[in-house]
């Protein structure tokens, strides 16, 4: 692979100087040590047999937290309608602190609250990383190279009131306590912000959060069949199925998918055979969103148009809210597939943007790949990371000035 480096003006060569430019995966823990773990924390063994409600998952999560404090942090990014928490694990090196150099990567589950699979799986993935830190390499290299979000659940308060059992989501919990679908609830590209703020805590909550941490690469786990969908999720004619809504990185969120129904046994057959729905295939267990189904105020497209981060939508099952005894199942089905896909947040291009003369860090200076009509900018450090497949690219950091 080649990069052609080209800049704008002597102007902007004198501004600006762009460093470190890495093309394909960065080795992931390359001279970083493992450190130990933390003692003096009780922690319970993992059955995969049972839902955490709001209280269990709490402590569950606090108690990793404190056992493995050398590598997690937990935080709460915002509350519910209801007050309750929305928890967030940080994984990585140094969990309290950013990186010079380290790509944020996230996972959000259980945004609606009837869609309980995510839930359970995130909290198993979590429990994973931390375990199996320092005993599997794979795993003690995504860690050490990577600054790692999981939110179990963005809608606790919906799953409090969904029934286990409930595949249809006929018994309620979709919505927040407000009775909002938060997944029709962000800034649209096509019809802006039509839900008012104070109904959708949760929703405000993640915004700010996507805009603050700069995430580059995000996963959002639902339920209701099995399939990995990427953006665009709407088209300006909402048109309800049918109508492809190609993005500018289309091939690459393409490919993304793939990564994720390819190393899902179920999924990459492209036949979930949900009961309900028994017709419905997907081509390699992949869809476009909107074509699909239109979903205006979806949270994959607004990460792309406006958090500078790619994310596509994981479906996980047929059964919305299945019986806790298919957890395990679950679990196994996805563990390939998560894994295979936070390791993608190092592909590409990557590198800093500093000022020439002084060498201090340039933040939001846009990244621009010819051809590609999609700019990312530098995160804090002067740090960016652009995903591209593998190709020859031209590519030129901007500021104003």
């Amino acid at each position: 692979m080649v990069l052609i480096w080209q800049p704008f003006s002597k102007t902007f060569n004198e501004l600006l100087l762009l460093f470190a430019l890495f093309l394909d995966v960065v080795p992931l823990g390359e001279g970083k040590k493992q450190l130990p773990r933390s003692a003096g924390a009780s922690e319970t063994v993992e059955t995969y047999d049972k839902y955490y409600n709001y209280v269990d998952l709490t402590n569950r999560l606090q108690s990793l937290a404190q056992s493995y404090s050398h590598i997690a942090s937990l935080s709460s990014i915002g509350r519910s309608v209801e007050g309750r928490e929305l928890w967030v694990m940080r994984i990585s090196v140094e969990p309290d602190k950013d990186t010079p150099g380290k790509p944020k990567f996230k996972y959000v589950g259980n945004m609606h609250g009837d869609e309980t699979v995510s839930r359970q799986v995130l909290v198993y993935l979590v429990e994973y990383l931390l375990t199996k830190y320092g005993e599997e390499a794979r795993i003690t290299e995504l860690v050490n190279s990577t600054d790692i979000y999981i939110m179990p659940s963005m809608n606790p308060d919906g799953f409090e009131k969904s029934t286990e059992g409930d595949c249809d989501g006929v018994y309620g919990g979709r919505n927040n306590a407000n009775n909002v679908d938060l997944n029709r609830s962000f800034p649209d590209q096509f019809d802006g912000t039509t839900v008012k703020p104070d109904d959708i805590p949760e929703v405000m909550a993640v915004t700010k959060w996507i805009k603050e941490q700069k995430f580059v690469l995000s996963g959002n786990l639902h339920g209701g069949t099995v399939v990995a969908s990427y953006p665009f999720d709407d088209s300006v004619s909402h048109q309800r199925q049918g109508y492809y809504s190609q993005s500018e990185d289309d091939n690459l969120f393409r490919y993304l998918a793939l990564v994720y129904s390819h190393n899902h046994p179920v999924m990459k057959t492209g036949q979930p055979n949900c009961p309900d729905t028994p017709e419905e295939t997907f081509k390699d267990g992949i869809t476009n969103g909107a074509r699909w189904y239109d979903v205006p105020g979806g949270m994959q497209d607004y990460n792309y148009l406006y958090g500078n981060c790619l994310e596509i939508t994981m479906e996980l099952s047929c059964c919305k809210h299945p019986p806790a005894s298919e957890l395990q199942k679950e679990w196994d089905l996805n563990r390939e597939s998560l894994l295979a896909y936070m390791e993608k947040v190092h592909m590409g291009v990557r590198g800093f943007v500093k000022d020439a003369v002084s060498g201090a860090a340039l933040n939001n200076v846009s990244i621009v790949v010819a051809g590609i009509r999609h700019n990312l900018t530098t995160a804090k450090f002067g740090d960016y990371y652009r995903l591209l497949l593998p190709g020859t690219y031209n590519i030129t950091a901007v500021a104003p000035g």
